[in-house]
């Protein structure tokens, strides 16, 4: 029964609401990563000059258009918006892992950087966002950790991948009930190319590399909004977000804020106020 219930509360998670009504259509891009073309989706921003811009990487397997919505909404505050699939997933070529995930965050920030691309897309190249939300909340802060020009990090419901692993080793319905969501991802019935065996020894074998926790040190000198929330039963405030917040605190992190919402892991009924508190943490940060 805990098994099933368990279960039930992934599929939700990882499978968000789609959001409806959209009206705004993005400009689909392509990304070189490693020799493989990655798929985006580029909301751009109205007005001259260029624009901050957020590179935002969706959940597993998330929605390759955008990401709760944010790219349509976020535009309409001057922001550009980029939403990358990474490799393997959805319409992006080649097979999903996690190191590979990293290289996808790194080539799609490059490519942000491109004078080409820039001049042509009005990117402020000084002020580019990484973020992401559950699986890409994680990996892009966990990427983050390995590049210091990144400054700034938004991650909503991040999955930190070190305490995932730990949960799973020491948990047999969580581990039972984690292998049929991702199972149920996998293509050819699924939009995600991957390995499941390969992924769960690569994020054993590469804690250092993944978990959050563990690269609280490296973090602590960015500036850092992470979102949660209270029902939130995958990405669990008091088992995966608190934990990671008191590790930046503790690695003397001093510019960490931490909104938690009423709302599940799909935060279907908060995202208004999800965009203007993004809005509100950008105006008032600045890089560093």
């Amino acid at each position: 029964m805990l098994r099933q219930a368990i279960l039930v509360a992934l599929i939700v998670a990882f499978f968000p609401l789609s959001v409806c009504g959209q009206s705004m259509n993005p400009e689909i891009v392509t990304i070189n990563s490693d020799g493989l073309r990655l798929q985006g989706h580029f909301y751009q921003a109205q007005g001259r000059g260029a624009h901050q811009t957020l590179l935002l990487i969706h959940g597993w397997p998330g929605s390759p258009n955008d990401v709760l919505g944010l790219g349509e909404r976020l535009v309409e505050h001057g922001l550009n918006v980029l939403v990358v699939s990474p490799r393997g997933m959805h319409e992006s070529e080649g097979t999903s892992t996690f190191s590979g995930t990293l290289r996808d965050i790194g080539a799609s920030l490059q490519w942000l950087q491109d004078p080409k691309i820039s001049e042509r897309l009005r990117i402020d190249t000084a002020s580019v966002i990484l973020g992401g939300h559950s699986f890409g909340g994680g990996m892009t802060m966990a990427y983050a950790a390995t590049d210091p020009s990144v400054r700034r990090i938004v991650s909503i419901a991040g999955t930190d991948h070190g305490e995932f692993t730990r949960e799973y080793e020491r948990n047999e319905s969580y581990a039972s009930a984690m292998r049929d969501m991702l199972l149920s991802t996998q293509a050819p019935d699924g939009p995600v190319r991957f390995d499941f065996e390969f992924g769960i020894k690569e994020l054993m074998d590469g804690k250092q590399i993944f978990g959050l926790r563990e690269n609280a040190q490296k973090l602590a000198d960015r500036s850092i909004l992470l979102i949660g929330g209270w029902e939130d039963e995958s990405t669990t405030i008091d088992q995966f977000m608190l934990p990671f917040y008191r590790s930046l605190k503790s690695a003397g992190a001093e510019d960490v804020t931490f909104l938690v919402y009423h709302d599940d892991h799909g935060f279907g009924q908060v995202r208004d106020r999800i965009e203007a508190d993004i809005v509100d943490w950008i105006e008032r940060e600045t890089p560093r």
